[in-house]
């Protein structure tokens, strides 16, 4: 594989548009398990949350669930800013002294396992919306996407010259 150049970009871009379909996706799941599974209500109604549909069951199905799925949310987004960059610290450092391409390839395989476990949950049926959180874990112990766009920096950094860096 000598003389075989490696592109991150396009696996990056492929990664950010998955970060950003995850973050409205998990919320839906979490609105949904909370109302269906938790609350115990019929799933036919709890389908309807967040799908624009102005009725008195669906006000009064989002005054119960509110409150419950904003406490899930709110455990997500600690982890988000508290366990991510506390390994990206950590595995940034790291990257410097023995290179980038473990890093980003245990960046990519955090995420994979993330998403895995991620469906996995969603296709159980009377699974707990508070098991979304343990899918967190991988990507949470990788670094996440702040690590990925450091390493990513750093690694076209290290191998174009400075001519050619802002096209990459």
């Amino acid at each position: 594989m000598k003389g075989m150049k490696v592109y991150v970009e396009i696996p990056v871009l492929l990664l950010y548009f998955a970060v950003v379909f995850e973050a409205t996706i998990s919320t839906h799941l979490i609105l949904y398990k909370t109302c269906s599974v938790t609350l115990g209500f019929n799933e036919s109604e709890c389908a309807l949350l967040g799908t624009g549909h102005e009725s008195n069951e669906t006000m009064f199905l989002e005054k119960k669930v509110q409150p419950y799925a904003s406490m899930i949310l709110m455990v997500q987004s600690l982890m988000h800013a508290l366990i991510q960059p506390f390994f990206c610290f950590f595995l940034g450092l790291w990257s410097d002294r023995f290179g980038r391409k473990p890093i980003l390839l245990g960046s990519f395989g955090g995420f994979i396992g993330c998403y895995i476990a991620m469906t996995i949950i969603s296709g159980l049926p009377q699974s707990s919306p508070w098991y979304i959180l343990v899918s967190l874990i991988p990507v949470c112990l990788t670094g996440a996407f702040p690590l990925v766009i450091t390493t990513t920096v750093s690694y076209i950094t290290d191998v174009t010259e400075e001519k050619d860096r802002g096209i990459r």
